[in-house]
Order: structure tokens, then C-alpha cells, then sequence
């Protein structure tokens, strides 16, 4: 599936179920998902990645612009309004932004919802930000968009700036012939983006950690911490878990990233 696909994919995902697609707990398909829960997940997040980075010595830049990226409702955009002088969520889905602004109508003061759907940041000029946040995104990106994201993210960065994503980087799943071959057809999804059906499916894709590394060197990023997360579970719920060995969840390796940028 192209990035135009994903795009349209997600848009569909997001009008059927959208707090579901952004964690999808199968115990809250079918818009079961509670919101004060689904926001304090968010902050339960976001919590476990600023506390990692305090006890890894690593200083967040509390000043100026911190991005959301890949925000959906607003989940961990909200999470971050106490930190930041401001805060930008942005998603590829109108739905998703439009819910994003509705939800967290009673923190305008400093959060702001953006649409792009381009493969870039054309929005945010270079060194206009001090912290950059995706989690549980990239993943259902497509490559090489995926990793254009990230090199983006570091673009926008000032010195000294903090981005932090998470990606997979190992599929250690054992498929068998057909199943590659279901995966890769995905015909109720194909139906979907042409209008037949509301078969919306979620691509995994992952990133190899060599291609991360040289993208960020680049981009003129240092990465100064990476660990193993529990992030692709299907039913993660923002209970982040943080591991120092290889940690297979679902099947795939996902591993949190921090880069400053020099």
C-alpha cells in the first residue's frame, strides 16, 4: 500500500471506530472505548517516556513548540500541555483532527490541531521545535515515507532539541505461505479505499535499525537512548513497558528512539 492508500486507509479506520484505531483494545471495538480512560492512557504514556528520559540523565527543552505527530484525538497531545509552551498535534485524517480539536476544546490556549496529508513537515520551518513525539504511528506507515517522517521530525528540531519515536524495527513473525500471500492481497481493504465495503485494515511495517541510525546521523541527530517497548501488542493500551533485551511483542521488535539534535 502507497502513502495516497494509507492515507485514505486511516481515514476510513478513523470514521468507523477512531478512539478503537488509535488503541485497539478488543474489549472497545465498537466505539466502547471510555474517554476519560483513553485520555488518561495518554498521560500514562507520556509520563513513562518523561520519566525514562529524567532518569536517563536526558534534559526535555520545556520551552517553545513540542509536535504530536501521527496524533489522532488528541491522546498524547493533551498528555503534553503541561509541559510546553505549546503543543501541535498533527494527523493525516480530517476525522481525526476534527476530533482532536473537538475533545480538547477546554485546552485551545495552547494546543492546535493540524491536517497534513503531504510526506513532509512543509508545515514547520527548520529549528521552530523543541520536542517531537510519535508513538504507535510509524509503524502503520509505509516505507520510505515512514522513515522521511522521522528524518522530517529531526529537520524541524533546534539544537538541543529532543525527538522521540517509536518504530518497529524486526518482524520475527513465522508466516506461512498463504497467510504472506492474505497479507499482502488484503482484498476487503483494497475494495474499501475504492468505495466497496468498509474492510480498512492495519498495515505493520517495520523499519531496520541500520537505516534508522544512518537517516539520523544525516539529519544531523545524535541518538542518545534506545530501548525495546511493548508497543506492538494488539491490544496495547498505554501501559508502556520498557526492556533492555530483545523484546518480541506480537511478533514484531519495537524500539523507542531518542535523538537530540546537534
Amino acid at each position: 500500500m502507497g502513502y495516497k492508500s494509507s492515507v485514505k486507509n486511516w481515514e476510513g479506520l478513523a470514521k468507523n471506530d477512531a478512539l478503537w484505531s488509535i488503541l485497539t483494545d478488543k474489549s472497545k471495538k465498537g466505539d466502547r472505548w471510555n474517554t476519560d480512560d483513553f485520555f488518561k492512557s495518554g498521560k500514562s504514556e507520556v509520563e513513562a517516556v518523561l520519566a525514562l528520559l529524567k532518569n536517563e540523565g536526558i534534559e526535555v527543552k520545556r520551552k517553545n513548540t513540542a509536535i504530536d505527530f501521527g496524533c489522532g484525538a488528541g491522546r498524547l497531545t493533551r498528555a503534553l500541555y503541561p509541559y510546553f509552551e505549546k503543543v501541535v498535534g498533527i494527523d493525516a485524517s480530517e476525522t481525526m483532527v476534527l476530533l482532536g480539536r473537538e475533545n480538547n476544546s477546554d485546552f485551545s490556549d495552547k494546543l492546535e490541531f493540524k491536517l497534513n496529508q503531504t510526506a513532509s513537515l512543509e508545515g514547520f520551518s527548520n529549528a521552530s521545535v523543541s520536542f517531537a513525539l510519535t508513538l504507535i504511528v510509524l509503524q502503520h506507515i509505509p516505507f520510505p515515507q515512514s522513515l522521511n517522517f522521522i528524518k522530517e521530525m529531526v529537520r524541524v528540531l533546534e539544537t538541543d532539541g529532543l525527538c522521540v519515536f517509536q518504530v518497529p524495527v524486526k518482524d520475527v513473525r513465522k508466516l506461512s505461505l498463504w497467510q504472506k500471500f492474505k497479507s499482502t492481497v488484503r482484498i476487503r481493504e483494497r475494495l474499501a479505499l475504492i468505495g466497496i465495503g468498509s474492510g480498512f485494515q492495519m498495515d505493520m511495517h517495520v523499519i531496520e535499525e541500520g537505516i534508522i541510525e544512518s537517516a539520523i546521523q544525516e539529519m544531523k541527530g545524535e541518538i542518545v537512548l534506545k530501548s525495546y517497548t511493548n508497543q506492538t501488542l494488539p491490544d496495547y493500551n498505554g501501559d508502556l513497558q520498557f526492556y533492555k533485551e530483545e523484546h518480541a511483542a506480537s511478533g514484531y521488535v519495537s524500539r523507542l528512539f531518542v535523538v537530540r539534535k546537534k
